[in-house]
């Protein structure tokens, strides 16, 4: 049986029956082409009637609504989006990227705990929440320094 080819709208390529490809307004497009030039998800690869339907992440992948509500999150700091597992929750139950994450919230060094930097407390190269600092930091020379 002779296979009947098709070929790309876009780039002219040959697409094979085997080949994923899509079809939008009367025209056949291969696997890549699709991606770059239609309205098609960059996650599911499922077509989007417009681009309209697609949304960007912060990292500039055009997402379709379904992906982008059950993949990424908003961060509460700066309102860029993020994906699902390069963002982080810390204990006020807000959603943060892992830029906005790092420039608001530290550990303690004893007993790990999240906390606002404001509210860390310096001793020694190392930063400690208010009651592990008041039960491991003795005060000495270096005093206690808030986080700047």
């Amino acid at each position: 049986m002779v296979e009947k080819l098709k070929l790309c709208g876009e780039c002219s390529a040959i697409i094979h029956a085997k080949d994923r490809m899509y079809r939008h307004e009367g025209k056949i497009y291969c696997f890549w082409c699709g991606l770059r030039v239609l309205p098609v998800c960059k996650d599911c690869h499922e077509l989007q009637s417009s681009k309209d339907d697609l949304k960007r992440t912060s990292d500039n992948v055009k997402l379709c609504k379904t992906c982008m509500a059950n993949k990424t999150a908003v961060c509460y700091h700066c309102d860029s989006v993020v994906w699902n597992g390069n963002s982080c929750e810390p204990f006020n139950g807000n959603v943060y990227c892992s830029d906005c994450y790092h420039e608001n919230f530290i550990r303690c060094y004893h007993c790990d705990v999240e906390m606002y930097q404001e509210d860390a407390l310096y001793h020694h190269d190392s930063y400690y929440c208010c009651e592990c600092y008041d039960e491991y930091c003795e005060e000495d020379s270096y005093g206690i320094f808030p986080y700047d």
